[in-house]
């Protein structure tokens, strides 16, 4: 939701409904299309989701992701003077790209990389995974978030590096 969309503290409940068509998942080409709407806190909000995923081979997969909510709430003017209500308007986009690849049945790279429209944010996952033995794998991720400046450049805001060891061990 809107950063500028102050809800008052509240106990809060909303019926959804969704419409949802897709192709199997088998195809090398699958789509993907949801619309949701109903109640939102104290508003409404209507989502509409489309997914594209071709899987040309084995061994490579690549998806790309849209995502659109449009919604309006009542939220505080000025949540420091007054508690008084005012229709606030919102939208969000996302757009995503994902893709795998099963370089062997022991080594995988994928990576998802998303643009949020309204906050101009990059945010990036990247995983490469060694299946070293039955028992264990070594995973290697690279993350980041960009975040797009007035002056349409981009600032990096984090990064990080981790590296996980896991192995099972029998006995």
């Amino acid at each position: 939701m809107s950063d500028d969309a102050d809800i008052p503290a509240g106990t809060y409940e909303w019926t959804r409904y969704v419409l949802s068509m897709s192709t199997a998942k088998k195809r090398r080409v699958m789509g993907k299309v949801t619309l949701e709407t109903g109640s939102y806190y104290n508003g409404d909000l209507n989502t509409i989701e489309a997914r594209l995923t071709l899987k040309p081979s084995a061994f490579f997969t690549l998806e790309l992701t849209a995502e659109r909510s449009d919604g309006e709430v009542r939220a505080l003017v000025n949540k420091d003077i007054s508690d008084e209500l005012a229709k606030t308007s919102f939208t969000e986009e996302l757009y995503g790209v994902r893709f795998q690849l099963d370089i062997s049945p022991n080594l995988q790279f994928s990576s998802f990389t998303q643009y949020e429209k309204p906050g101009r944010e990059l945010v990036s996952n990247n995983k490469l995974r060694w299946s070293f033995d039955a028992h264990g794998d070594i995973f290697l991720v690279y993350n980041h978030n960009l975040l797009r400046t007035e002056k349409d450049s981009w600032k990096l805001v984090s990064y990080e590096v981790p590296v996980k060891i896991q192995y099972v061990f029998r006995y």
